[in-house]
């Protein structure tokens, strides 16, 4: 599979997608075992960071809801096994530190993400635009 990491934007859509708005209380872990296969092979990846686990479990809003997301998530590895470094934190900084053209604000996650991602020589696979290189 590529090295390509899937962004929260990119999960959370595929969930919605997935679950079609109906209320996560109908839905089992098997159905979201059964969407994180499906996401993994649509996209031929796998890949995904401990931030981005973290802000699709920050998006749950019941405990049905967290297992749910678990069941989703592990099916996925998380490349950097949970461990964010020194260095990642001082990446992120220099990251956050540019100012784009268009002088928008940055966002920690994104900043943090990236400079996971330059670390483990990753590329990452998400829906949004302004996304820092």
């Amino acid at each position: 599979m590529p090295r390509r990491v899937l962004d929260t934007n990119i999960l959370i859509g595929h969930w919605i997608k997935k679950s079609r708005g109906a209320p996560m209380r109908s839905f089992t872990t098997s159905n979201a075992l059964r969407w994180g296969r499906e996401l993994r092979e649509s996209l031929d990846t796998n890949i995904t960071l401990t931030p981005i686990c973290l802000e699709f479990m920050c998006g749950q809003r019941s405990a049905h809801e967290i297992r749910l997301a678990k069941a989703y998530l592990s099916l996925l590895t998380v490349a950097d096994g949970g461990m964010i470094l020194k260095e990642d934190w001082i990446e992120a900084q220099r990251i956050a530190e540019r100012v784009p053209r268009d002088g928008l604000r940055r966002q920690l996650g994104d900043c943090l993400i990236r400079a996971i991602c330059n670390r483990l020589h990753l590329d990452v696979l998400t829906a949004e635009k302004r996304f820092p290189f």
